[in-house]
C-alpha cells in the first residue's frame, strides 16, 4: 500500500466532515499507509478539546489514531535553501 505522511492541519481537514457517506478520512485512511510524526497526535489532543467542527474533526482523527502510524524520533531541523 503506499504510504504518505500528513501533518495536524491536513488530517483535521479530512476529519471535518465524518459522518458522511463520501469519508475523505476514512477514504485515505483505507487506501495509504497513514505516517504522522508523534507531535501530531499531541496537536489533534489538544484541537479536540475545543467546542467546534474542528474539535469534532480532531476527535474524529483520534479514534481512529490504531489505523495511523505514529513515528516518534528526534525533532529533524529544516533549514531554508540559500541562493
Amino acid at each position: 500500500m503506499p504510504g504518505l505522511v500528513a501533518d495536524t492541519s491536513a488530517l483535521v481537514s479530512l476529519g471535518i466532515v465524518p459522518n458522511t457517506t463520501l469519508n475523505p478520512l476514512a477514504l485515505c485512511l483505507d487506501r495509504y499507509d497513514v505516517f504522522v510524526p508523534d507531535e501530531v497526535i499531541a496537536e489533534l489532543e489538544e484541537i479536540a478539546s475545543y467546542d467546534d467542527e474542528h474539535g469534532v474533526a480532531a476527535t474524529a482523527v483520534l479514534d481512529r489514531t490504531a489505523e495511523l502510524a505514529v513515528r516518534t524520533g528526534p525533532r529533524r531541523r529544516v533549514s531554508a535553501r540559500r541562493r
